[in-house]
């Protein structure tokens, strides 16, 4: 979100307040900026927006609106809008597209005439969600075996608005928003995180699970490949599912090479990324953890496992959130596109 000169206007007031009070004691500048929340005299905050439904928008913010209004990138017009004291609600002239990520320019103006201006990301309705889980990953990927993430469809229904994360929802390195594509429970669908740049390596989205070519396909998977080629992190990591914005966590995965003991600036994780990942997993009740937080004890260990040595799943799929889900399997036991090997690799 990005709010303009009305709310930079508003913080300046917010420091010379703070500044009369801390040169006059007199003053009460705490209690003038307690007064301008509670009397909301402030630029109208954005709590939520999103398109409920294939053609309308509903938002809500923390006062009183005397206008609202939404344009958005790809254009669609508002056939009609309203409001309802902190809400307001736009209906489209056309249906949105399942998973299409649109731009939406927010202006907000409140009963006592303060405003503000926002970019939010929005995405198309999707009023038939499938649903998915992570089933096989490797991470220390090499040669013709980069690093993958294999994923099951749990449940039928479309892709389009279910998003994957390296880490999570709110903290992230990079995403992947799924197109628009009808699946079937117990469908394989192969997202590709290393690629080669070759013009062969394409997304699948019709019936034909042979289009695509590069490592790793498979005529039994649906292959989707990342715009860049990121790769994973080979020691420590947080994955996430979600099958709309706002939604809590479809699946999580959750590795570490690390202990508690490892460091003690950053929970034994490493470094303040990995930590800030751990925390909004922990938040969002990603994961399943023994104590009173996650250690890196309690996520899944990627030692042993290789480009060949994948992460596995039980078979049939165990959903606990915790590493107990998990195996490495032997030495050429990874199967993307196919079920999992219940082979565990020993060193």
């Amino acid at each position: 979100m990005k709010v303009f000169d009305d709310f930079f206007s508003f913080l300046l007031l917010m420091i010379s307040l703070s500044a009369c009070g801390a040169f006059f004691a007199g003053c009460g500048a705490a209690g003038d900026v307690q007064l301008f929340f509670a009397e909301g005299l402030h630029p109208p905050r954005l709590e939520h927006i999103a398109i409920v439904s294939a053609n309308r928008i509903e938002l809500q913010c923390d006062c009183m609106l005397d206008s609202a209004d939404v344009f958005l990138d790809p254009p669609i017009e508002i056939a009609s809008q309203g409001i309802n004291d902190t809400s307001a609600w736009f209906e489209l002239s056309e249906n949105s597209q399942p998973g299409t990520e649109y731009i939406a320019s927010i202006l907000l103006k409140s009963d006592k005439g303060h405003s503000s201006h926002l970019l939010q990301r929005l995405y198309g309705f999707n009023g038939n969600p499938a649903s998915l889980i992570f089933n096989e990953i490797i991470v220390r990927g090499s040669g013709n075996n980069p690093d993958c993430i294999e994923l099951l469809v749990k449940e039928s229904g479309n892709l389009g608005g279910l998003a994957w994360y390296l880490g999570t929802s709110e903290v992230f390195d990079t995403y992947y928003l799924f197109p628009a594509v009808d699946v079937v429970a117990g469908d394989y669908i192969t997202l590709h995180v290393r690629n080669e740049g070759l013009e062969t390596e394409v997304n699948e989205l019709n019936e034909d699970l042979s289009a695509s070519g590069g490592l790793l396909c498979s005529s039994n998977s649906r292959d989707l490949w990342l715009p860049e080629s990121t790769g994973l992190p080979s020691n420590n990591g947080v994955m996430t599912l979600y099958q709309q914005a706002g939604s809590p966590p479809m699946d999580a995965f959750l590795y570490s090479d690390r202990f508690s003991d490892s460091d003690t600036t950053y929970s034994g994780f490493g470094t303040a990324g990995m930590l800030a990942w751990i925390l909004d997993a922990e938040a969002q009740e990603a994961w399943v953890f023994t104590e009173d937080h996650i250690r890196p004890e309690d996520c899944v260990s990627p030692e042993g496992s290789t480009g060949t040595r994948s992460i596995n799943r039980s078979v049939p799929p165990v959903e606990s959130r915790t590493r107990d889900d998990w195996h490495i399997v032997p030495t050429s036991g990874a199967t993307i596109g196919a079920e999992n090997s219940m082979d565990v690799y020993e060193p």
